[in-house]
């Protein structure tokens, strides 16, 4: 069987995820739902619903606003 390490999900279904855990005050290992930049792998978070910000400034990231 094939192992996918990670996929793709959309920032405003990702920014719900991260309301609804907030919400239920599940307990999620360090804080971070495992989100990840597709470009360079570095960790992610949704931001207002509309696109993912880097946790950390990855200048060397294609997807990173110059």
């Amino acid at each position: 069987m094939t192992t996918i390490p990670y996929c793709l999900i959309k920032p405003d279904v990702a920014d719900a995820l991260r309301t609804l855990v907030d919400a239920l005050k599940l307990k999620v290992p360090g804080g971070d739902l495992g989100f990840l930049c597709p470009a360079c792998e570095e960790p992610v978070q949704p931001y207002g619903g509309t696109h993912f910000q880097h946790l950390k400034e990855n200048p060397k990231c294609r997807l990173t606003p110059k």
